[in-house]
């Protein structure tokens, strides 16, 4: 198959697909058969949204927490004094088992993308 054209969602020709996919919707291509005689629409869709494994997460810790603090600076966290967080990257709070205290994830999306993963 050859591909003629591809636009990108939101682009002149894309309109109907938006509507039918939404924001999932990359691109639309329109391709043609090696004989020229089919003409097929083909889309590019997302169909699974996750966090990487280098995704800043922010953790709370209390300041009593002297040894978990010390642990996640040595692991590289920073410490994020307008929201009184830490920021450390998921993969490094999947390894401190700090899972349960990520702010700002839903924590049964992240067990199951990690679950997934391993």
């Amino acid at each position: 198959m050859l591909v003629k054209r591809t636009l990108r969602a939101g682009a002149p020709g894309t309109q109907r697909l938006l509507l039918q996919y939404g924001t999932n919707l990359v691109c639309v291509r329109y391709r043609e058969n090696d004989a020229g005689t089919e003409r097929y629409t083909t889309v590019e869709l997302i169909i699974d949204r996750r966090p990487t494994p280098t995704t800043l997460v922010r953790i709370a810790v209390d300041w009593r927490e002297t040894q978990l603090r010390h642990r996640l600076r040595d692991h590289g966290a920073q410490w994020d004094a307008t929201r009184r967080c830490w920021l450390v990257p998921l993969r490094v709070a999947r390894q401190l088992k700090l899972l349960s205290r990520v702010l700002g994830y839903e924590l049964k999306a992240l067990t199951t993308e990690l679950r997934t993963r391993s």
